[in-house]
Parts: C-alpha cells; sequence; structure tokens
C-alpha cells in the first residue's frame, strides 16, 4: 500500500506541475461552493422561530418623557390622538401580517387635570386573557372589580397595575384620549430586512418619530429563499463535484500514451485504472483538507455574519458526508471517463506509442 502512494506521488509529478496546482485549486473551489450551499440549504428550508427578543424588537419613540424643561401639558397636550394614532397602526400592522406581533405602547391619559401614564397592549402571539372594556389601574379612590368612566366609555378594573397607571390590555378599546409616546413591536419570528425597513419606513412617514431603533441583529436575509435560489444551490452540489471528476479524466486521457507502454510491457488495465483512482484520491484528500481550513479560519464567519442561525449546520457529521458524496461523485464520473480506454487491447494500445 505505501509503495503503491509512493508511484502514485511519483507518477503524478511527471506531468506537468501547473496542471496539478489547477486541480488542486478547482477542488478547493468546489468544495468551498459545497460548504456555502449546504448553509444556504438548510437556510433555505429552516424557520427560526427561536430569535431572542433583541432580536425581534422594533421600537420607536415620539415623545421624550423624560425632558423635564417643558411642561406635561406642552408635551403631550399637543400630541397625536389615540384615534388618530390606530389608523396609522392599522396601516402598519398590514405589513407584518403573516408573522404576529404583540404590541406595546406607552402614552399618557389627561384624568383628574393631570397627565398618568398609561399603556396600551395588543397581545397578538399568545392572545390575552382580558375581556373587551377590562382594564388594569392603580387609581386613587378605585380598586379592583370597580367600573370607571373614561372618555364616556364604561371599563372595569380587573387587577391593579404594576407597570403604569393605567393599561388597556385590549388595545381595540383603547380611548382616545391617550397619547402614544413610543411604541415597542415585538414579531413572533425574526424579521427579514425587507420586511423591517418597510416596517420603520412607514412608522417613519405616519409618525415621524425623534428615535427608531431596529432590531439588534438580523440573524436572517430572508425566512425562506425561494425556489429559484434553492434550485440553483443544488445543482452547484452536483457541478461541483462533476467538475473535478472531469479534469481528473481529462489529466487521464492525456497520459494515454504512458498507459499504454505500462499495458505493452505486461501491466494488467485494472492497475492503470488503480494508479488514476489512487492518484485522484491522493489529490482530493488534500484539497478537501486546504478547502475545509479556508473555509473554517477564513470563510465561515464571513458567511454567519449574514446567517447566523446556519452555524449549527457546520458541524463534523456535515463535513463527512460532503467528503463522502464528493469522494463517490467524483470517482464515478472519473471511473466512467476512464474506463473507456484502461480496458483497450493491447493492439489497440500500440497506436498510441
Amino acid at each position: 500500500m505505501f509503495s503503491q502512494l509512493l508511484y502514485t506521488v511519483k507518477n503524478s509529478l511527471r506531468a506537468k506541475l501547473y496542471i496539478y496546482l489547477l486541480i488542486l485549486l478547482t477542488q478547493i473551489i468546489s468544495l468551498l461552493c459545497v460548504f456555502v450551499c449546504c448553509g444556504l440549504i438548510y437556510n433555505a428550508f429552516t424557520k427560526y422561530k427561536e430569535a431572542s427578543f433583541e432580536s425581534r424588537c422594533i421600537y420607536a419613540e415620539f415623545i421624550n418623557v423624560h425632558d423635564d424643561a417643558v411642561s406635561d401639558e406642552e408635551k403631550f397636550g399637543g400630541g397625536m390622538r389615540f384615534d388618530e394614532f390606530q389608523k396609522g397602526l392599522d396601516s402598519i400592522k398590514e405589513i407584518f401580517e403573516n408573522n404576529k406581533a404583540n404590541i406595546l405602547i406607552h402614552g399618557r391619559i389627561k384624568m383628574g387635570g393631570e397627565y398618568l401614564s398609561a399603556s396600551v397592549f395588543y397581545n397578538g402571539i399568545a392572545g390575552s386573557e382580558y375581556q373587551p372594556y377590562d382594564i388594569v389601574a392603580t387609581l386613587d379612590g378605585y380598586s379592583t372589580g370597580d367600573h370607571i368612566n373614561i372618555d364616556g366609555l364604561n371599563y372595569r378594573i380587573a387587577a391593579p397595575s404594576e407597570t403604569s397607571a393605567i393599561c388597556f390590555p385590549v388595545g381595540e378599546n383603547t380611548p382616545p384620549s391617550v397619547v402614544p409616546c413610543d411604541i415597542q413591536i415585538e414579531l413572533e419570528h425574526q424579521p427579514t430586512y425587507k420586511e423591517c425597513k418597510a416596517i420603520t419606513d412607514r412608522i417613519t412617514m405616519l409618525f415621524d418619530p425623534i428615535n427608531i431603533a431596529e432590531p439588534e441583529n438580523l440573524k436572517l436575509l430572508d425566512v425562506q429563499m425561494n425556489n429559484t435560489q434553492v434550485a440553483l444551490s443544488a445543482v452547484m452540489l452536483v457541478i461541483a463535484s462533476l467538475n473535478c471528476g472531469i479534469c481528473y479524466s481529462y489529466i487521464n486521457e492525456s497520459r494515454r500514451k504512458q498507459f499504454a507502454i505500462y499495458k505493452i510491457c505486461g501491466a494488467k488495465s485494472s492497475n492503470c485504472f488503480m494508479v488514476c483512482i489512487a492518484e485522484a484520491a491522493m489529490y482530493m484528500a488534500a484539497g478537501f483538507a486546504l478547502a475545509y481550513l479556508v473555509f473554517e479560519y477564513l470563510l465561515k464567519n464571513i458567511l454567519l455574519s449574514f446567517y447566523p442561525n446556519i452555524e449549527g449546520v457546520y458541524n463534523a457529521k456535515m463535513y463527512v458526508c460532503v467528503l463522502l458524496a464528493y469522494a463517490v461523485i467524483t470517482l464515478a464520473v472519473m471511473s466512467f471517463c476512464t474506463i473507456k480506454y484502461a480496458n483497450a487491447p493491447i493492439a489497440e494500445e500500440r497506436k498510441q506509442i
């Protein structure tokens, strides 16, 4: 076995060196395409529901509630009423209608001559346990079970509030006099760049916020690639393997005279064939090792910067599967292209000399 390997190395070095360097480079590039395609195909058929809150949240601020230099009347007295705000909110919700969202709006409401903190909650992901016109409130003179009239609407206090003076957990029943200060949209799934831009552009156009924040880290360019991208990725996997097989077949075809001499001197067709296979296997192993190192230490982090959630696909099992599939297809193509002259009769081989 060791002597066969040494002979294979010696035999390959007889050819022009640049040809083998070209084959090695072709293998490395082909395998890098395979590694990238594995991640893209994995991403194409995977929906990432378990994303962090920061990567699913879009935030916009309309009024700076911490500006002590401005009175409450100046800050909230001229603010947008909730009935006007809700019309714009409905048009924003149309953008992510296929991606459920919890929407939390902080604001102020004027009661008894002063502005009290208020919050509005649209629970679209898990639903709400409250009934229409239920409120959660901590107000002087009122307790759980009491009824209160706000803007001519009758509300029932269902529970005490721990976050604001008054909370409207069923957003559709919010009184019109609430002045929104900010909005927090928590999507069920990671928004795509396209979806996020559509939402933030709509918020900017409708409400002209003083501050707007996109998700901390958009982890997906798209939830799913379209069918064309998937098909192209799959085709690249096959082409990458065919590429190296055909390259080796071309080299062996160009050395038919050399193998003709071997056969005339007594070598069997199987011996010539195994020399080709051993040489291809040797360079294929070297090419895979170099491609792995280039991808793992140079390209992988760049790819993960666009698709962080595909990191799990790059494990030992995936690399072994790629190596086995790559070896089988490459050797199969090479065998098919080589067998036609490996079994040629001696009389025909003499014509090559």
